[in-house]
């Protein structure tokens, strides 16, 4: 065959456009074993097979049961030499080394991990030139890790020196987002995922301060939130801490303290504020003040514009009884106390200008005027649910749904709860935010309850028919 009638072929041009490569490699993109062997059959199906491949990666504990832990495919690629076997990337020159395939990385997700297990531990890496979006996703502790050595976000050394150059939108859980996002040198976009049980510790409000005028988030964002960040996303979910259990799990040595909870076996802690205290007191928090207080904060050190607030009402509603206002009132009070607070943050910096500017003191006039984008909005799980599906990983995924639209198998449950337990037909909305596995626990417990209540009540009445003979 002539070299004109082989250039000709079906094969051959298709091997040379990489667009057509790349759209038929992206239907591939749920199976990267498959993707890996495309990668290593000719040059041509090199870089469009890379780029879906290495598009998403994950780092993760190799001893973690997450589905979100390291894979070997991600390891490799910060090896960048060699897989087993004989194929080397280094062999094919620069074009195919470690960093051209790091270029293709627009999404990171990293779960938690242990400190030497880090990639940035083990092999120098350089930043990730087109990463866009970083999910920090957390998870539950390996039983063989302790908390000193755990690599956390703020620590994390891939985090603060290969994802901080160029990542445009970050995703976030923990509640002190400030060390993390302090050196992101390019965020725009923040996503923080929250449950009310997250909130700092709230112990009492001062006598005299009953609409919590005084109370001021702990957490300071001045100098510590990067300036370059204009959207947050503010995503209250999961009131109940049923949904994606976190934590570690502990067997404590006092038995005694530990008999609150009911079990002397190991317990699964989840790691947040209110959910793994013991004993009678339950501390809970107040979202009436601590909720403007967060946004007060906002308003004030930082240069966040736009905050979007989304499915917070029953997060609202975690109130203290003195003191307690409708949802309605606490979502104005969060706008009113997100507005006051970027007014004296205006009118510190124009008494600064001023200062600088050697403008008398009388001169200086205050303002109540804002930027005309510095707003809070509120919106609907509906309207997260719709709108940010990308956000929502599987762990989390089920929430939604029991909330949008639940299945036939949890609806089923759900009725099955309430029939075990004697709940009226209208108490729906208790079990409204449990999951099928809290669900199926609970009709588990209720029915030996009531059996054994059952079998009581029947060898009570054996034994008063015995004494009436």
């Amino acid at each position: 065959m002539s070299t004109s009638s082989t250039s000709n072929l079906a094969s051959t041009r298709l091997c040379e456009n990489a667009d057509i490569l790349q759209s038929i490699f992206s239907y591939l993109s749920d199976s990267p074993g498959t993707l890996f062997s495309c990668l290593l059959v000719c040059r041509s199906f090199f870089h469009p097979s890379a780029s879906v491949l290495y598009r998403t990666i994950s780092i993760g504990s190799d001893s973690s049961s997450s589905s979100s832990g390291s894979s070997g495919r991600n390891r490799d690629i910060f090896i960048g030499s060699t897989r087993p076997g004989s194929y080397s990337y280094s062999s094919l020159g620069d074009e195919y080394c470690k960093n051209t395939l790091l270029s293709y990385v627009r999404e990171c997700t990293i779960s938690i991990h242990g400190i030497n297990e880090c990639p940035f531990v083990q092999h120098y890496i350089q930043p990730l030139p087109h990463l866009h979006t970083l999910y920090l996703a957390g998870g539950r502790r390996p039983k063989n890790l302790d908390r000193e050595d755990i690599c956390s976000d703020d620590k994390c050394q891939f985090v603060q020196k290969v994802c901080h150059l160029s990542t445009k939108k970050v995703i976030i859980r923990q509640l002190d987002i400030s060390k993390v996002l302090s050196r992101m040198e390019a965020v725009e976009e923040v996503v923080w995922k929250l449950r009310p049980c997250q909130l700092p510790l709230f112990l009492a409000l001062v006598d005299d301060d009953e609409d919590g005028e005084k109370y001021q988030w702990p957490y300071q964002f001045e100098n510590n939130i990067s300036p370059t960040i204009r959207s947050l996303r503010l995503v209250w979910w999961d009131e109940r801490h049923s949904f994606r259990i976190e934590g570690y799990q502990s067997t404590p040595s006092d038995q005694t303290r530990w008999s609150r909870y009911g079990q002397f076996g190991p317990i699964q802690m989840k790691g947040c504020t209110y959910c793994d205290q013991a004993g009678c007191v339950r501390y809970s928090p107040h979202a009436a003040v601590q909720l403007p207080a967060l946004m007060s904060k906002l308003g004030e050190e930082t240069e966040i514009g736009k905050v979007e607030v989304y499915n917070v009402e029953k997060t609202a509603g975690e109130q203290w009884f003195n003191g307690r206002i409708g949802v309605e009132e606490v979502k104005e009070r969060m706008e009113r106390a997100f507005l006051e607070g970027r007014t004296r943050r205006r009118n510190r910096e124009k008494r600064q200008l001023a200062n600088n500017n050697d403008i008398e003191q009388g001169q200086f006039r205050f303002t109540t005027i804002v930027d005309d984008h510095d707003a809070v909005t509120f919106h609907s799980a509906e309207e997260y649910f719709s709108s940010h599906r990308d956000e929502i990983d599987a762990p989390e995924l089920p929430y939604w749904q029991n909330k949008i639209g639940p299945s036939e198998r949890w609806l089923k449950l759900r009725d099955e709860a309430i029939e075990v337990t004697g709940h009226a037909e209208g108490d729906k909305e208790y079990f409204g935010d449990w999951s099928a596995e809290e669900l199926r626990e609970h009709i588990a417990r209720m029915r030996f309850f009531n059996e054994r209540d059952r079998l009581e009540s029947q060898r009570e009445a054996e034994a008063q028919t015995v004494v009436g003979l």
